[in-house]
Parts: C-alpha cells; structure tokens; sequence
C-alpha cells in the first residue's frame, strides 16, 4: 500500500480488506511503542547516572576519572583597585646582580644522609 485510500469511495468489500491488512500493524505499533518507553527510561537513567560526580553525590572523589572539574572560583577583586609595587616615589632595595661579586657564600647541609652519603 503506497497511497492512503479515499475512505469515502471505498466499497464495505474494500474496507474490510483494508482492515484486516492493518490489523496486524496495529499490534506492531503497540509492540514498538512499549519498546521506544523502556529505551526512553534507560537512556534517561544513564545520563543520570553520566552526570553524578564526588561533587553532587556521595561517590568517592576517584571514581570521577578525567573528567575535569568545574572551574575554581576566581577572586573578585577589580583589576586595579590597589596597583602592584611599592608607594610613588620609594626607590627600593632590590639586590641586583653584578658579574664579580665581593664575596661568595658557599652552604652545604650539616649532616650527611646514611643511605646516599
């Protein structure tokens, strides 16, 4: 049957052929429908299962995987608010590096490990 018949112009003769070869149709629609509501229920319980993590459930912080985790939150200070550095006008006493030093302070630790010497 490719095309939807015109009822209307259907002999009683013809409609009850039409029925009897939808008839069994019915039944698969009413299978497959059954079939569509369990697969809907499943694939609902995995992504509920998917989204659970140690933050939203009481499982355990290594069973999240690689999965990263949401981002951390970040300060909500104003750039700017307070600038880097020392107060205007301050020199600073900052030790810069020189090529010959006056003179070189050499530490070694005080005691010596027993199992590398």
């Amino acid at each position: 049957m490719d095309e939807i018949p015109d009822l209307e112009r259907l002999s009683v003769a013809e409609k009850d052929d039409l029925i009897r070869e939808l008839w069994p149709l019915r039944a698969l629609v009413r299978q497959l429908r059954g079939e569509v509501e369990k697969l809907q229920a499943k694939v609902q319980e995995l992504e509920g299962r998917g989204a659970k993590n140690s933050h939203n459930s009481s499982k355990p912080p290594s069973s999240d995987g690689l999965a990263k985790l949401p981002a951390k939150p970040r300060s909500l200070r104003k750039p700017g608010q307070h600038p880097n550095g020392g107060q205007p006008g301050h020199t600073g006493h900052t030790l810069q590096k020189v090529e010959k030093p006056d003179r070189v302070v050499v530490h070694l630790p005080a005691a010596h490990c027993h199992a590398c010497q």
